[in-house]
């Protein structure tokens, strides 16, 4: 006997081949073919009757609601709606639903709440307004040709049949909350309709429009979601159109309080507007002068440098490896002088061949906190597979509701539920640095700092790339792609043409927050700037007494661990994303903006990594610990490293937590992963760290990590992209997820890849070869003289005054 879950598919996968659909009984269903005559609202009845719904959470909220899902279903099939009023013409005209529309729209007596609200303006009395993009349309010319549609369904004309079948149609997995019944988005765009097939002599083609119907599941993890049916409709039709024709069909014809809310036309690629030519113009620009660049530093710098190189290896080795013909060089005297000019300079600064050399050499200098950079790229790796995981349930998801119900029961979903941890990763490796490197600097000025490039270094290091980023965001993502999930606007982009000065200053967690964030991940960089800001007040004092400077982190970690607990205990907050809290009175809607983000409630983890950072200064990166306490310390962290990671499950699978256990974890979670983090760094670079160190420091994640806050910039509008990007709905899986993060995380590194097969082919990375892409001007002279040894000595001096030298030293001669 078939189970009851297999019954249940056979009958929604029947009810998806249905054309005809209605919730009244009509006496003899219309379908194209007429084989089958169960409308969704016969087969909806019988899966309700007839499944028996296991205990699952998901399962028994939609069983809960059935009744709303079956009206809903029922009167969602909008293309067995149009089938149904087009059968129902007399004598091949109109149906009497469209003649009233159409005298209503002339006399403007339409219900205008039909249309969701909206209130057309009227013009000389012909139903002439403008639709949201400023492009005057009639709605009478629409519902012309929506009648001409009508009467093609019914004659079954090509063009017709391919617009229906364009339609959205119930998928699969209903009760896994598969709710996106896009249709065929191309297939629609590629309807034209000539002259000759209209009576008036004008033409149009299809156009694809998204509605939404809003649903409410109550005690849901998602509260409200919103079922989206694609819909063909002539060109002619604009947002407004559409809504108040099919809301007319579904309350006169179905007699139905459902309704389409928000309605989406996509319109032809807009031709490129002023902003974004002056974007490819200035990306045309960079390109410009990176191969001038390049041009100037090959023919200028690194060609001559090689001759020098050459000369040196004939005066080391006594062989001419350039060949047998080329001439051999004055052995008593060889000069090669060549200085740049600064404008020369300044081009070859875009030097590929110059940068590329610098971004894979993986040569770190004395005293660098080696593991550092392997930290910093597997926390990015997190960052970028939480963020898909992420985008792939909340956008064009097929199971969303099934593979949330069965992945927030598992204990390593915790790697992803709570991945925001791998941001405070971030936050620890900062604070060691600034704490690590601007006491060495104070050591050696004998505890003066230039203050001013102090801040403005910061600030000049981060804020080029990222505000070039937010600009070409803002001026070309709509050029990105088409599609059904394509959005007609984007919220995110468009506040950047008002608020993209908050993040320009690094206030946008404070300022333009929640709908109105420009470029709304980079609220870490704003965190990261007021911490830094923030940070003399706790390394000056650390530099002249320890004790001076334990007080002052101390009150720091003290009131950013004392206010994320009152916070959560006046305003209810939860402990994580999909955590819950056991209140009725669970705040979600401002934990993000007034919670998650300020740095009131993010600094304890700086704070953490900002006193290892001073802990590793004082002993100069050569702190010996016994090994039982080294053991201990590795057990202990880790320990407050999966408390602070896994903490969580019970309130994310089960039961909700009382708000005094999440008041506790928010103030003392991220604390504990904070000091996790700063072990691994502290052992590491104190000689404690053993094989973990090894890992860490090899040499082939070094240029990676040079890339991670470029990937941090592009990797979220990529992800995006490939998502919305999707003509169907994306089944989440594992493996799907995985394998998308993959790719992401390869196209945001791919200039990394190319540049490492560029540098593993170039000939001349030579240990005497000068890697800083500043330097571009060179002086090489040889000299050669008889004291009492006979010694051969070549120097280079770059134009900072480095030297390269070498010698050969024979036996005494007379």
């Amino acid at each position: 006997m078939a189970s009851p879950i297999i019954r249940c598919l056979g009958l929604v996968s029947l009810g998806v081949v249905l054309l005809c659909t209605t919730c009244r009984a009509r006496p003899d269903p219309v379908t194209l073919s007429d084989p089958v005559t169960l409308s969704y609202s016969e087969a909806l009845n019988h899966v309700l009757r007839q499944t028996h719904f296991s205990s699952s959470h998901t399962a028994r909220l939609l069983k809960d609601n059935s009744m709303q899902l079956l009206n809903l279903l029922s009167s969602a099939d909008i293309r067995g709606l149009i089938v149904s009023s087009a059968s129902e013409a007399p004598d091949g005209k109109s149906s009497q639903v469209f003649a009233e529309l159409k005298v209503g729209v002339e006399g403007w007596s339409v219900d205008t709440n039909m249309a969701g609200g909206d209130v057309a303006r009227k013009n000389n009395g012909r139903g002439q307004r403008e639709s949201g993009d400023g492009v005057g349309l009639s709605l009478l010319q629409c519902i012309d040709d929506f009648s001409l549609f009508q009467k093609a369904v019914e004659s079954r004309e090509l063009w017709a049949m391919k617009m229906l079948d364009a339609y959205g149609k119930p998928s699969p997995a209903i009760f896994d909350l598969n709710v996106l019944w896009l249709g065929a988005y191309d297939e629609c765009r590629e309807v034209t309709v000539t002259q000759n097939m209209t009576s008036d002599g004008h033409s149009f083609t299809g156009k694809y429009c998204n509605g939404g119907i809003p649903v409410i599941l109550e005690n849901f993890v998602l509260p409200v979601i919103t079922v989206k049916e694609g819909l063909c409709v002539p060109s002619s039709c604009a947002d407004f159109d559409v809504k108040l024709i099919f809301n007319v069909l579904l309350k006169k014809e179905l007699n139905q309080s459902v309704s389409l809310g928000d309605v989406t036309c996509t319109e032809p690629t807009p031709k490129l507007d002023t902003l974004a030519i002056i974007a490819l113009a200035v990306c045309g620009a960079f390109v410009v002068l990176m191969v001038v660049g390049t041009a100037l530093d090959v023919a200028l710098v690194q060609v001559p440098r090689l001759r020098c190189e050459d000369t040196l290896s004939i005066l080391m080795t006594g062989v001419d490896s350039r060949g047998e013909r080329e001439p051999l060089l004055d052995v008593q005297k060889h000069s090669l002088s060549f200085q740049l000019g600064t404008c020369t300079k300044l081009l070859a600064s875009f030097s590929v061949y110059s940068n590329v050399k610098k971004l894979v050499d993986t040569r770190q200098s004395a005293g660098s906190l080696t593991c550092i950079h392997g930290i910093r790229f597997l926390s990015m790796t997190w960052v970028v597979l939480g963020h898909s995981f992420w985008v792939a349930t909340s956008l064009g998801s097929w199971n969303v509701g099934r593979w949330l119900e069965i992945s927030m029961k598992r204990v390593m979903f915790q790697l992803v539920g709570n991945a925001t941890v791998a941001v405070d990763t971030f936050f620890v490796l900062s604070g060691v640095l600034v704490s690590y490197l601007s006491l060495r600097e104070m050591q050696k000025r004998k505890g003066r700092l230039n203050w001013f490039l102090f801040f403005f270094h910061r600030f000049w290091r981060l804020t080029p790339v990222y505000m070039m980023l937010v600009f070409l965001y803002l001026a070309t993502m709509q050029y990105w792609g088409d599609g059904p999930l394509w959005p007609h606007t984007w919220p995110d982009r468009d506040n950047c043409r008002q608020s993209w000065w908050t993040n320009l200053l690094y206030v946008n967690n404070f300022v333009n927050t929640g709908d109105k964030m420009c470029f709304g991940h980079s609220w870490y960089l704003a965190n990261d700037m007021q911490f830094y800001i923030l940070s003399p007040f706790i390394f000056v004092p650390f530099y002249y007494s320890a004790a001076y400077g334990c007080l002052s982190a101390l009150l720091f970690l003290l009131a950013t661990t004392a206010t994320p607990a009152v916070l959560t205990m006046l305003h209810h907050y939860p402990p994580g994303a999909l955590a819950k809290v056991d209140t009725t009175q669970q705040n979600n809607g401002s934990w993000f903006q007034d919670f998650y983000i300020v740095p009131y409630t993010r600094m304890a983890p700086y704070v953490v990594g900002m006193v290892a950072g001073y802990i590793i200064y004082r002993s100069n990166a050569t702190l010996r610990m016994p090994k039982m306490v080294a053991f201990l310390g590795w057990v202990v962290a880790g320990a407050m490293g999966l408390a602070s990671l896994f903490g969580l499950y019970d309130a994310t699978a089960n039961d909700p937590m009382p708000v005094w256990q999440a008041a506790l974890y928010n103030a003392a979670g991220r604390t504990g992963w904070g000091l996790f983090v700063a072990w691994v760094v502290l052992s590491c670079a104190t000689g404690n760290g053993g094989f973990v160190n090894t890992m860490l420091s090899w040499s082939a994640v070094v240029p990676l990590s040079r890339l991670t806050y470029c990937v941090y910039l592009v990797h979220l509008p990529l992800i995006y992209t490939v998502f919305l990007m999707r003509r169907t709905a994306f089944y989440v899986t594992d493996i799907d997820v995985v394998s998308l993060y993959k790719h992401t995380y390869t196209l945001t590194h791919t200039p990394y890849t190319h540049l490492h097969n560029t540098q593993r082919h170039t000939p001349i990375d030579t240990p005497h070869t000068h890697t800083n892409t500043h330097t571009l001007s060179l002086k090489c002279t040889h000299t050669h003289t008889h004291i009492h040894t006979h010694t051969h000595t070549h120097v280079c001096t770059s134009t900072h005054g480095e030297l390269h030298t070498a010698k050969k030293i024979t036996e005494s001669q007379e």
